[in-house]
């Protein structure tokens, strides 16, 4: 989250198109910290905070076990 809002300020600052979406990718497995990635999915794609679309939110994911996509999926956005 703190990526995003920093990322939105400088876009902003230095007069750069905008940020229109975000992957989780490259930072471990999604799937083993779940909880916390639906939450910053949810926030991410929150009208009063960030609003950034959930069709340009992705969570990249192995999916260790079936069970990740469930737990994933709960966040309401692309999951790859």
């Amino acid at each position: 989250l703190v990526q995003a809002f920093y990322g939105r300020q400088t876009v902003r600052e230095l007069d750069m198109p905008s940020l229109e979406g975000v992957v989780f990718m490259g930072m471990g497995e999604p799937a083993d910290n779940a909880e916390e990635v639906v939450k910053a999915a949810r926030a991410l794609g929150d009208d009063l905070r960030f609003r950034f679309s959930r069709s340009r939110i992705t969570i990249s994911t192995v999916a260790p076990k079936p069970e990740s996509f469930e737990e994933l999926a709960e966040a309401g956005c692309v999951l790859a």
